[in-house]
């Protein structure tokens, strides 16, 4: 008996150093990984960040973007905190990636900048902007990105979201008084004159209001929001495409007014009279909340949350919802979860289909090797999508 349990568990120790390693190996460096240690020591919270931030900027300085990623994957599956701010890390990784750059250093493109929401793509086209003012150069940058065959379109789009970012500052200086309207005015003329399609044009401004949406969050801005409504300023925009991203946008600005909750913040949504605008609204709060709350939401309770709303914006929170759990889910896993709220009982059947029909067409752009494992799986009445792939 002793012989047949200590059979199993050296079997057990081995599968699971074999696990551990199979993950680690992916870093390829015994000087990252020693290093990852001394960050797992860390008691307090923003050591063990600016120790893991510092992790990176070495990966991706000695062994490319490529390792620098599949470290952020590591991090990920491993640190509950790193994986609540995934995005935010990424978007540190995007502005070290420039600096390289900068200097003339090779930065090879890799399908995994996509990772956390494209937060490297946002931050790489601010530093680049900031540094240069250079808007051709970031046209040209957003092109390129669109023709690597690693990418895809939502890669380059994406670009054109952080080309609107860094049109405007990080944080204002705070001795100017200029409102919200002027403030943004200059940069989302640029965006119009810079974009060649509709669809550019709505990226592009919609990271120009993401950025007053954290500036109103900001108190050293002195913007203050007009007659209580975080809308106002969308309202207030006269051009279709940038008012539909400003309506989408605020939804950070939303869901801090609510507190965090997402039954709160529908609320806000609720009273847009016009549908367009109120599906842009509703879409972007239930994304905002499904990407930093992915790791520890009830789905039902999302599913409950949105069909007890209006009804006529039922349908466009729960595809947010999962938009937004897409972009902020694990690294190249992703789909996983999607699969899982796509299958609550509690969706009707157009819910469920809708929900299936976003989540393979998603996979099919983001991570088209996973499609087929999607598929495979699905009733016919839910294959509209992968029929078209």
């Amino acid at each position: 008996m002793r012989i047949v349990v200590g059979l199993c568990l050296t079997i057990f120790l081995v599968l699971s150093l074999t696990l551990y390693l199979g993950k680690l190996s992916t870093l390829n460096n015994n000087t990252i990984l020693n290093k990852y240690e001394v960050c797992d020591k860390f008691q307090d919270l923003g050591s063990k960040q600016k120790c893991w931030e510092d992790l990176i900027e070495e990966t991706l300085g000695n062994e490319g973007l490529e390792s620098a990623f599949n470290l952020v994957d590591y991090l990920y599956t491993n640190e509950p905190i790193f994986a609540s701010d995934c995005h935010g890390f990424t978007h540190q990784l995007g502005v070290k990636a420039y600096q390289l750059f900068s200097q003339n250093q090779n930065i090879k493109l890799t399908s995994k900048a996509s990772y956390c929401g494209f937060g490297f793509y946002h931050a790489f086209m601010e530093s680049l902007l900031h540094a240069t003012g250079d808007l051709n150069q970031a046209r040209q940058f957003c092109d390129y990105v669109g023709k690597q065959a690693s990418q895809n379109e939502l890669s380059r789009l994406s670009c054109f979201h952080g080309i609107g970012h860094g049109l405007l500052e990080d944080v204002p200086n705070p001795t100017v008084k200029s409102d919200a309207q002027t403030i943004i005015k200059r940069p989302l003329e640029i965006c119009v004159q810079l974009s060649k399609s509709e669809v550019e044009e709505y990226r592009c401004t919609s990271g120009v209001f993401n950025v007053l949406a954290i500036y109103y969050q900001n108190q050293k801005t002195g913007l203050k929001i007009q007659n209580n409504d975080p809308y106002l300023i969308c309202q207030n925009q006269n051009k279709k495409y940038p008012k539909k991203a400003c309506y989408d946008q605020m939804n950070s600005l939303v869901l801090s007014l609510a507190a965090g909750n997402l039954s709160l913040a529908t609320r806000f949504a609720e009273k847009i009279t016009d549908d367009e605008f109120a599906d842009e609204a509703i879409h972007g709060i239930a994304g905002a909340y499904g990407q930093t709350k992915v790791d520890k939401i009830n789905y039902d309770d999302v599913v409950k949350i949105c069909q007890n709303i209006q009804p006529r914006l039922t349908l466009q929170c729960l595809q947010g919802f999962l938009l937004g759990m897409l972009e902020g889910g694990k690294p190249g896993e992703e789909y996983i979860e999607g699969r899982k709220f796509c299958t609550s009982n509690l969706l009707r059947e157009e819910e469920k289909i809708s929900c299936f029909n976003d989540l393979v067409w998603n996979t099919s752009v983001t991570n088209p090797k996973k499609l087929a494992e999607i598929c495979n799986g699905l009733e016919q009445k839910y294959k509209q999508n992968c029929n078209a792939n």
